[in-house]
């Protein structure tokens, strides 16, 4: 195939995969609405949705014998979220992004465990059916707990303070009930689930035509499939999470943009990365695979303390988090040489 049609192949697949991601995510968050999911439940759905682009070309690739460029997209698609979604909004949003204490707490611990995980499950210290058991034990319970409503979880015979934590978590994520993009009051039809179909076929097929032609460039160009997965697909599928975020931010819904960032790390790792290595192989270790965990999880860890500040994440702690994102594209260039 010509280079001119391989770009086109790449290009076309790249659009059909985001167009299909945003409909998949409209259409659940529909379908939320009218199922009466509460809002942290329906944060989790279309976060899922959100990462269908990621989670199916990583999949693609790992089917298609490319496991570098699987494990690439996955560390990339989170390092990306990290430094770009909380990084760009911080600085679009009027007075930076502040968010509950305790929802932060919370999700930003499940984030950091699921990453702690992910890198155990790389840098093969751990079994993929393990890690994939560990990671669902940490997470069924925090979905869990987003389904429910405050008034449930005062009546639970818990200790006070863990009763008030968990119920200032559900009640910081109630405050963003209108926070998920395109947000709406329309519950939608009982037919909405038939949209979910087509949507989910394109963003596979596509994913799989994305994937062959990005590392057929990647072969014309010399380029290792790490490289093309964790920074050129990973950032490409990420556009329109961000596109989102900064829609978010603009409009002062801190809370959103944080939870659909840590949801979408997570959710990422379970899918993409913990999910696929126990059905076709654990991934091998490979040095820009393992520089990646190392800038996922201080980005993380940095992101997480900066927006926990009296004030919340300013525009000069997004600046450092998309310049540390810089310094990680620059570092795996430098690697890729």
């Amino acid at each position: 195939m010509s280079l001119v049609a391989l770009f086109g192949e790449f290009f076309a697949s790249l659009t059909l995969i985001s167009i299909s991601g945003y409909v998949l995510t409209g259409q659940l968050e529909r379908l939320g609405a009218r199922l009466h999911f509460t809002p942290g439940l329906l944060g989790v759905v279309v976060a899922l949705g959100a990462d269908s682009p990621e989670i199916a070309a990583a999949i693609s690739a790992l089917a298609r014998g490319h496991a570098e460029v699987s494990t690439g997209v996955v560390l990339g698609s989170n390092i990306f979220n990290v430094a770009c979604l909380l990084g760009v909004s911080a600085i679009v949003a009027k007075n930076g992004l502040v968010v509950g204490r305790a929802g932060l707490q919370l999700g930003g611990g499940v984030a950091l465990l699921v990453t702690l995980l992910a890198a155990l499950l790389i840098a093969g210290w751990a079994p993929a059916g393990l890690v994939f058991v560990i990671v669902l034990l940490i997470l069924l319970p925090y979905v869990v707990l987003s389904s429910l409503h405050e008034a449930r979880i005062r009546r639970w015979p818990l200790p006070t303070r863990i009763r008030d934590f968990l119920c200032d978590v559900v009640a910081t994520t109630e405050l963003s009930s209108d926070s998920r993009p395109g947000s709406t009051t329309d519950e939608g039809s009982r037919f909405d689930w038939l949209a979910l179909v087509p949507a989910l076929a394109a963003i596979v097929g596509s994913s799989v035509f994305m994937v062959d032609s990005a590392t057929a460039l990647g072969d014309y160009w010399r380029a290792p499939g790490a490289v093309i997965g964790v920074l050129v697909l990973a950032t490409l599928t990420g556009i329109p999470n961000l596109i989102s975020a900064i829609r978010l931010a603009s409009q002062g819904r801190s809370t959103a943009v944080v939870s659909e960032t840590l949801n979408s790390n997570s959710l990422n790792v379970v899918f993409g990365l913990c999910l696929p290595a126990v059905i076709f192989a654990t991934p091998s270790p490979n040095v820009i695979a393992l520089v990646a965990l190392v800038f996922l999880s201080g980005l993380t860890l940095l992101g997480l303390i900066l927006t926990g500040r009296s004030g919340g994440l300013r525009r000069t702690g997004g600046v450092a988090l998309l310049g540390l994102y810089a310094a990680f594209v620059v570092t795996v260039v430098e690697l890729s040489r």
